[in-house]
């Protein structure tokens, strides 16, 4: 394979669904929807089986380290009120245990499998503290977490008993038990094994504090040296009393026909809400207590402080924070709950030197730009920092190089972050740009999610070097130290992302050779991964394709207004807004379906006094929705349910019992009209079921059946009713078919059967005629659709279901399509044309030489009309636009239609025509259907010279970007070439072919690896690296074969050596080598030569890449030895004879620091 013009036209000829590019955190969502999907299963029915093969595959894919098992159980608590009350059959308490108790997966470290969780914990805090809290153990709690798992056992084994979903006895082939009604007896057995669940968990609970103490010491409480692991052991004890208490209630109430101790049930919710606050109370009054004192001006302090914030944060206040929704009497259990939690957690301080934490720390706040100084805020104190509403898209660092008086200086001075509405530019100063030996320049582009950010550093007398790596390893810039002096050690964080990097300078030094102030570390903040700026309500059941019941709570810290100051509050999840008198809150929320909801918020007071709001919201057309002042009483004038905070008791209050949201841009203001502080935590919205039965229009008169006949008779072109009229669209013919639809089946049941048939035959033309497949987005569509797009049924402006895409928040939002070229003709024009019920920044591309339609498009929401007789469509009740706009004649109008020419025919690279919507902003979405791309009519003579002349321009810019890329390709397409014998790349390699070879094959990036349009998806270019890849992995896998010593590049760490003293594996330009500390560092492998006969000499080549020091290699009864002196990395080879099977390889450090890339031991049979 010589040519790279062989492997080029593949590319043009991909398939119109490019391959979706996967996201860091798809693994978890993927588990986790198919845990939820499980679990709905399960609380409707209550048969097990499914939940069970769903929570083991969990386990699974937690133990080979594809998901966080912890966060996956700390999410499991958004599911409790998902299953619709009427249908649930068993609690969400029966699932919880199975996840804290995972009895069915085998046994932990310990003997007691029971402990299995908890040694989780205790590892996950190990690494996000870097701690090894060596003498802790659970032995003292071995009993207790027993005895928790069997009495909960014996409530899940009731619940499913009392609905016949117990055990049952063997030879019952393929059934499955419905579940049935339980009896009075069977509910009494639930409640007496609820009690004793209770009685145990609250009496072992104490002990969580301080498992080290004697089960005999009565008042245990938490310690300094181990709260880190005890507070959040704590909190999932305490989180297993709550689900049991709002699980049996929930149950109770769900067969309350069959038997109802009211009294007890009612004690039972009092019990909960007085739990959910003792327990809030422990968790915050502990997290406070040992938090340590922070000095932002040292290092040292800022990330033994982060370390401690971080680690309580993510194993036991986010899970505090989601305790008050497990309150029955105010959260509704037919709801799928969803709460923000914009709460920042805060990376260790990586650089800007390692080895030395005891330095000063000058934290710089690049969101705070100022007119002094480097041009951003110095001297920052972290506990200020709050969620920016800002979603950061990638970033990229800037690096330079400089050689002083013979000191190499190399590391990062400043990073570009780029959000969706702006850059943020920081550093990069102090350039000598005179200086011939400064080079400086930004490193790759890293896409976010970004998970991790660290640094290397080595300095010494003649050097001062660094590197920054991300995301595990990846390095970014600056320079990899030839010996490390230390290095950072921040892990990704579960189901975190970064959202903001802050710079870090250091006046301190190393070594006096080494810069200060122009040398930058870097330290990161830490969102949700699934958190974004914007408030989205209104999504969509994808099961159902209608609105989803949904509870959404959107932080006040979401908001925005002048001078609003920001108050920590731990236990919420979030910072709270404090409202001095009359000041305002505004929050923007896109709606995505006019439906109703209940409105509610969630605040304190200054003194918890009465509290005086005035709640406004304006719709998408500029008109108040509600416009209103409330007064809510004091907490301690009425029985509220409340959780203490920083700042006050935090309480729930309606602001609206039901109002009708239409879809489109609502603004929320929230005006404190007291005198005293308010502190605004939240502001929910729960989705309410639709009561409202559509309104059906039912024709009796002659006169309308007349008109609605005509319309059909003049959707086709002649009396035989075989072709469309060539000026109908596909929506004219939706909109006929509701008239026919609304024909009396009484009065005209015959007629209407046969007017039927016409336009159904009308719509197979339609479709017929149609060079996209499923213009309407039906079943067997070659749509390629985001992940969040999905149809929606029941619109009146549609006939059918339409597609919704949703605002590109998380993820991109678009459909697209690609003609291919032989649907098309030669010098032909075709119109592009579809339906809009409604869109914000939607964007429309028709695409075939280079973009010829390109439009933006925004249309208002507008309410149907009455379906009727006569002509006119049922869109739209006037607001800002008139019925008229249907038509295409207006600026606004819901109908678009383009035209796009075709020239001759390009089949060699099947260039078609490409269609794409997708929505451009953050707030926008739009409902589409009736998409059509059809035939038009034949080009004039005119138009074919036009169309020719882009043609000829298109084509030399295709010739031009073939070349270029045929030039980029063509020195890796030799290195690939000089690997295989005969430059197959599906035979043999050559036998001279090594690691190092390979490791100069470098695959160049091409400038279509990603879609043009549908961002993250692949792109034309990844058809061609990825032959190159596969070709390299071909030949990795067949120089593996062929060496002799086991783990030879380390690909596998250091499987397969013995290894002695000090030697680790380390990361030297993206590529993991090995490090040998010191002389007294050693690595061996012992080798057995397969098949040897006898006497018969076998030559050996031993390949080594190393840098600095020396290399001995050992041969049993014989010593070969192979020396390394050098700098930079270096190559060696050499021929050994020997006429034993067994070999001895030893390698050793003579000197310091000695690092190997690679060993190689090869067999050369002499003929």
């Amino acid at each position: 394979m010589t040519n790279p013009t062989i492997l080029y036209p593949s590319y043009h000829n991909v398939l119109a669904h490019p391959i979706r590019l996967d996201s860091f955190f798809d693994p978890f969502v993927e588990t986790f929807k198919d845990l939820k999907g499980a679990w709905e299963e399960f609380g409707k029915t209550g048969y097990m089986d499914p939940l069970k093969q769903h929570l083991q595959i969990a386990w699974d894919t937690s133990q080979n380290g594809t998901v966080d098992y912890l966060a996956l159980t700390k999410a499991s608590i958004s599911l409790i009120g998902l299953i619709p009350g009427a249908d649930a059959v068993v609690p969400f308490i029966n699932m919880f245990v199975d996840f804290i108790f995972p009895k069915l997966f085998g046994r932990g470290s310990q003997q007691n499998a029971q402990a299995q969780f908890f040694e989780l914990i205790i590892e996950k805090v190990k690494e996000l503290v870097d701690e090894d809290f060596r003498n802790f153990t659970l032995n003292n709690l071995l009993n207790y977490l027993d005895g928790m798992q069997t009495a909960l056992s014996h409530f899940q084994n009731d619940v499913q008993i009392a609905i016949c979903q117990g055990e049952q006895p063997g030879l019952m082939l393929d059934q499955t038990p419905t579940a049935c009604t339980p009896t009075t007896d069977h509910l009494i057995s639930v409640r007496e094994s609820f009690k004793d669940a209770r009685t145990t968990i609250e009496t072992a609970l104490p002990h969580f504090k301080n498992p080290m103490l004697s089960t005999n010491d009565n008042t245990p409480d938490f310690n300094s040296d181990t709260v880190l692991l005890t507070l959040p052991m704590y909190t999932t004890g305490a989180t297993l009393n709550l689900i049991l208490h709002q699980g049996y209630i929930q149950f109770a109430e769900r067969w309350k026909s069959v038997n109802y101790d009211e009294s007890f049930i009612n004690q039972t919710k009092v019990d909960l809400q007085r739990r959910i606050q003792d327990y809030s109370t422990t968790v915050s009054t502990t997290f406070e207590k040992f938090k340590p004192t922070l000095n932002p001006s040292n290092k040292e302090s800022v990330n033994k402080y982060n370390r401690y914030v971080r680690s309580m944060t993510l194993q036991s206040l986010d899970i505090a924070a989601t305790w008050p929704t497990l309150d029955n009497v105010n959260y509704p259990s037919n709801v799928d709950i969803q709460l923000d939690q914009t709460r920042l957690v805060f990376s260790d301080v990586a650089g800007p030197w390692e080895g030395n934490d005891n330095i000063t720390s000058n934290i710089i706040d690049v969101l705070t730009p100022i007119n002094t100084g480097i041009g951003f805020q110095e001297s920052s104190d972290l506990r200020k920092f709050t969620y920016p509403r800002i979603e950061l898209q990638s970033m990229q660092f800037h690096g330079q190089y400089v050689n002083s008086k013979s000191v190499e200086h190399c590391y990062s001075d400043g990073l570009k972050l780029n959000y969706k509405n702006k850059t943020i530019t920081a550093g990069v100063s102090n350039i000598d740009e005179s200086n011939q030996n400064n080079k400086h320049n930004y490193g790759p582009v890293i896409n976010s999610p970004i998970t991790d950010i660290n640094v290397n550093s080595q300095n010494s007398q003649y050097l001062d070097l660094n590197s920054v790596m991300v995301n595990g390893g990846q390095k970014v810039t600056g320079c990899s130290p030839l010996s490390s002096n230390g290095n950072s050690n921040n892990a990704a964080l579960p189901n975190q992302k970064i959202n903001v990097i802050y710079s870090v300078q250091s006046n301190d030094k190393p070594e006096k050779h080494a810069d200060t102030y122009r040398k930058w570390g870097y330290m990161s903040s830490h969102i949700p991964y699934d958190l974004v700026p914007e408030n989205v309500i209104g999504d969509i059941d994808p099961d159902t394709k209608q609105p989803s019941l949904l509870l959404k709570g959107f932080p006040a810290e979401k908001g925005y207004g002048d001078s609003i100051a920001y108050v920590s509050e731990p236990l919420n999840g979030a910072n709270a807004v404090k409202l001095t008198s009359y000041q305002v809150l505004q929050m923007e929320v896109t709606n995505q379906t006019t439906q109703k909801y209940r409105i509610r918020i969630r605040y304190a007071t200054g003194g918890d006094t009465a509290a005086s709001i005035w709640f406004h919201i304006i719709g998408p057309s500029g008109n108040d929705l509600t416009n209103e002042g409330h007064n809510f009483s004091s907490v301690s004038s009425r029985n509220k349910m409340f959780v203490q905070g920083n700042n006050g008791k935090y309480v729930l209050n309606i602001l609206t019992d039901s109002i009708e949201l239409p879809s489109g841009q609502q603004t929320i203001l929230i005006q404190n009209t007291n005198s005293q502080d308010l502190f605004l935590d939240r502001i929910e919205f729960i989705s309410l079921p639709s009561t409202s039965t559509p309104t059906s229009t039912n024709f009796v008169e002659p006169e309308s059946l007349e008109k609605i006949i005509n319309q059909v008779n003049q959707l086709f072109s002649s009396s035989s009713q075989t072709e469309l009229a060539h000026t109908v669209s596909d929506y004219k013919i939706d909109q006929v078919v509701l008239k026919v639809n609304a024909l009396s089946d009484d009065v005209f049941g015959v007629e209407k059967k046969a007017l039927r048939k016409l336009v159904n035959q009308a719509k197979q033309l339609s479709k017929a005629r149609n060079v996209l497949v499923g213009g309407n987005f039906e079943k067997g569509h070659e749509w390629a659709l985001s992940r969040e797009a999905t149809m929606v049924a029941n619109h009146e402006l549609f006939k059918g279901d339409h597609l919704l895409l949703p605002p590109p928040t998380l993820y991109p939002s678009y459909a697209y399509q690609k003609i291919d070229e032989s649907k098309l003709k030669s010098n032909t024009r075709y119109t592009v044309s579809g339906f809009i019920a409604q869109s914000e920044h939607l964007e429309v591309v028709v695409s075939r030489y280079g973009k010829e339609v390109h439009d933006m498009l925004d249309i208002p929401y507008e309410e149907a009309l009455p379906i009727s007789s006569d002509e006119s469509p049922n869109c739209c009740k006037p607001a800002a636009c008139q019925c008229s706009s249907c038509d295409g004649s207006q600026s606004d109008s819901h109908f678009f239609s383009y035209s796009i020419d075709v020239g001759s025919l390009q089949s060699d690279v099947n260039l078609g025509i490409e269609f794409g919507l997708r929505i451009a902003k953050p707030n926008g979405f739009a409902k589409i259907s009736n998409l059509e791309i059809k035939e038009d009519r034949p080009l004039t003579e005119k138009e074919i010279k036009k169309v020719q002349r882009k043609e000829q321009k298109w084509k030399k810019a295709f010739n031009q970007e073939q070349a270029e890329v045929a030039t980029t390709l063509q020195p890796t397409l030799d290195q690939i070439n000089a690997l295989y014998q005969n430059e197959d790349w599906n035979g043999s390699v050559h036998p001279a072919s090594d690691y190092q070879h390979l490791s100069a094959v470098v695959v160049p990036t091409l400038p279509k690896q990603r879609h043009w349009f549908m961002e993250g998806r692949e792109g034309e270019h990844v058809v061609l690296t990825q032959q190159f890849q596969q070709a390299l992995d071909r030949a990795f896998q067949q120089i593996e074969e062929q060496n002799l010593i086991h783990n030879g590049n380390l690909a596998n760490g250091l499987t397969d050596w013995t290894v002695t003293g000090d030697a680790q594996l380390t990361i030297f330009d993206e590529d993991p080598v090995l490090e040998l500390a010191h002389w007294d560092a050693s690595i061996s492998q012992t080798i057995e030569i397969m098949d040897f006969e006898g006497r018969h000499r076998i030559q050996t080549a031993c390949t080594w890449k190393r840098q600095r020091n020396s290399y001995r290699s050992t041969w049993r009864k014989r010593l070969e030895t192979m020396t390394f002196n050098t700098t930079s990395f270096t190559t060696q080879e050499q021929t050994f004879y020997f006429e034993g099977d067994t070999v001895d390889v030893h390698v050793q450090s003579e000197n310091n620091t000695f690092l190997i890339d690679s060993v190689e031991l090869i067999e050369i049979i002499e003929e």
